[in-house]
This record gives C-alpha cells, structure tokens and sequence, in this order.
C-alpha cells in the first residue's frame, strides 16, 4: 500500500499476528514516524480507505500535531 518501498520494508508483520491487529497499528505508525512524510504518507492510505470518518480527521489532527512538534 505504501508508495515509499522504504517504509513499506521496515513495517514488521508476520501473517500469525493477525489476531494482535492493535499492536500492528501502533508498530506501523511509530516506523512510519520515522520516516520524514512517513505519518503524512499513512493518513493518505487510511483516508483511502475511510473518507471522512470523524476517526480519520481525528488521526490527521494527531499528525498535524506530532509534525509540529517535531518542527520545533
């Protein structure tokens, strides 16, 4: 899903772990986090797969935040 291969590769996840779905979530965004765009990168693919949801703007808020901070 991601369009950077980078992030992509660095995202651990191994098919037995699905039951373990929230942890995934979190590992995926902190590699993410990583990555310079990489939270920005991640909003765009969960927009995709929910427009508009108020969960959604919610995360983009979180970014937005979270890219301030590390701005400064």
């Amino acid at each position: 899903m991601f369009s950077r291969r980078e992030i992509a590769d660095a995202v651990p996840y191994r098919v037995e772990d699905r039951l373990q779905d929230r942890l995934h979530v979190i590992v995926l965004a902190r590699t993410c986090e990583r990555f310079e765009g990489g939270l920005e990168e991640l909003l765009v693919i969960v927009r995709m797969l929910d427009p508009a949801s108020p969960r959604v703007e919610k995360l983009g808020a979180v970014i937005a935040t979270r890219r301030a901070y590390r701005l400064r």
